[in-house]
């Protein structure tokens, strides 16, 4: 853990020595460690093994996968059928109290050579999963890592070599999907919890100018609900979606009006603007329902258009943005001022 710890601190002063140099390798390692393709293949069944204390069964064995959390054995009926009344109950106290005694004196069933060796194969697959898991999770956690390390770089020296990139990487998947074998650490690497105002953190949120204040958490919140992120904080989950979105696009839109954002501080709020935009995942009545914040982001979007939003903007997310164009004319001045 010191050496992890040494080498995190190592890249945060090569990038702050040569910002040129070293950033771009760093963010190249970033986009290798957190590729979808890392943590793609796990699922929750198998996160769900990886949990599970070693030597236990977690998953039946016949066939592979086949349910969730159940023994490997089955107990077999002994053909009698089921009694009722107080023969029933009867039989029910006797089974109650034999599985008592046998819990008090240790004992375990014992297994016939063929169930065993069911066990021992099921007990094999799980601890190669579980191996799996772990090298996958250490490989995210070393990502996140040098991303902590980029976000405490002294002044922000060469932020705008990494911070959409590493922002877009974040949430292209690894908040959605890596909570169940890295905890919060991914959300809380994009959006700094509540209740750590005032304390030391690490977060993408920080490097935001202070005009946001804090704004900047329940943008965040906004996002990550957007996106069904379920390491969202439940204090933040009471309020409708709806109402959130549109209590922060307002609360955008007044501030861009009376000055344009920061690029960075935009480029936090971009994600959020896009999701929302993203007419394409959206059924007729769900875009009807959201026509409000849809004219929000493009009154938002447009009162940024002085920072020249499309160089910083990818072909996808252009795209998505030119699916709104023939139905919002408000925001074709967005093109004459870029």
């Amino acid at each position: 853990m010191e050496f992890q710890t040494a080498a995190f601190s190592a890249c945060g002063t090569l990038a702050f020595i040569s910002p040129e140099t070293a950033i771009p390798l760093l963010v190249d390692q970033v986009a290798e460690k957190l590729s979808p393709s890392v943590y793609n293949w796990i699922t929750p069944i198998d996160i769900q093994v990886w949990k599970a204390p070693q030597g236990v069964p977690v998953v039946d064995g016949i066939p592979p996968h086949s349910c969730l959390l159940t023994p490997v054995l089955q107990k077999p009926s002994n053909g009698i059928a089921n009694r009722a009344g107080k023969t029933q109950k009867k039989g029910d106290w006797e089974a109650e109290l034999r599985a008592e005694l046998e819990k008090k004196k240790g004992g375990q069933t014992k297994l016939s050579a063929k169930d065993q060796a069911l066990v021992n194969e099921q007990l094999a697959k799980e601890l190669t999963i579980r191996s799996r898991v772990e090298e996958t999770r250490q490989v995210v956690m070393t990502g996140l890592g040098i991303v902590r390390n980029l976000i405490e770089i002294p002044a922000a020296l060469g932020i705008e070599l990494w911070y959409f990139k590493v922002l877009t990487i974040i949430l292209q998947g690894v908040v959605q999907k890596c909570g169940g074998f890295v905890g919060t650490s991914a959300t809380d690497l994009y959006l700094v919890r509540p209740w750590s105002v005032g304390l030391t953190f690490q977060d993408m949120s920080k490097l935001t100018d202070q005009r946001l204040g804090f704004l900047k958490i329940p943008i965040g919140v906004a996002l990550l609900r957007n996106l069904k992120v379920p390491e969202v904080p439940e204090n933040w989950t009471e309020e409708p979606l709806t109402e959130l979105n549109l209590r922060v696009l307002y609360r955008l839109r007044f501030l861009s009006e009376q000055r344009p954002l920061d690029l960075t501080s935009f480029q936090y709020c971009l994600p959020l603007a896009l999701e929302i935009l993203d007419v394409g995942k959206q059924t007729d009545k769900e875009r009807t329902e959201k026509e409000e914040q849809i004219t929000l982001v493009l009154e938002f979007l447009s009162f940024q258009a002085t920072l020249c939003i499309p160089s910083i903007l990818c072909q996808s997310d252009v795209q998505v943005i030119i699916k709104i164009f023939p139905e919002w004319s408000l925001f074709k001045n967005f093109w004459m001022y870029c």
